[in-house]
């Protein structure tokens, strides 16, 4: 299984793929889900679609998984007979030309523990990186204790 961590401000969005020609059934999510405001309680929506690149149809599970993120009003798109959307898990057959799709809204509490103290070679980096780099790596939550993290589980 190959893990793809996604990473912007607050929120981490890691997809989990049990075979490369998963990924681009989670990209589309992860790219959505790269918002993010600046108040306590924080939301974004979410789409997450697959069946795009399959050349022909085939069954597909999808499941999300969380700590301390809620996922709420969970619909199916474009779903035909036979797709079920239930406890959480949804299982579609999608290629072809068929694109099936999740969408749901999302929310977690705005972390409040101070972050963790940087690795060395992080560390490093941040005392000597280019301003972007340093900008984006203290804003890496991989160094907040409490960051939401959304875990988008596939299996074929």
């Amino acid at each position: 299984m190959k893990d793809l961590m996604l990473l912007k401000g607050p929120m981490q969005l890691k997809c989990s793929f049990p075979r490369p020609g998963w990924r681009s059934a989670t990209v589309l999510a992860a790219a959505l889900a790269m918002g993010h405001s600046a108040v306590a309680e924080e939301t974004l929506a979410l789409r997450l679609s697959w069946g795009h690149q399959s050349p022909t149809p085939r069954t597909f599970h999808v499941r999300l998984a969380t700590n301390n993120v809620a996922v709420s009003q969970w619909r199916g798109e474009s779903l035909e007979p036979g797709d079920t959307l239930a406890d959480g898990v949804c299982q579609s057959r999608a290629g072809a030309d068929d694109v099936d799709a999740l969408v749901a809204n999302v929310s977690w509490a705005k972390p409040t523990k101070p972050p963790l103290k940087p690795q060395s070679i992080w560390q490093h980096l941040l005392d000597h990186g280019e301003p972007g780099q340093v900008a984006r790596l203290k804003d890496d939550p991989g160094l907040q204790p409490d960051a939401p993290v959304l875990t988008v589980v596939t299996d074929a």
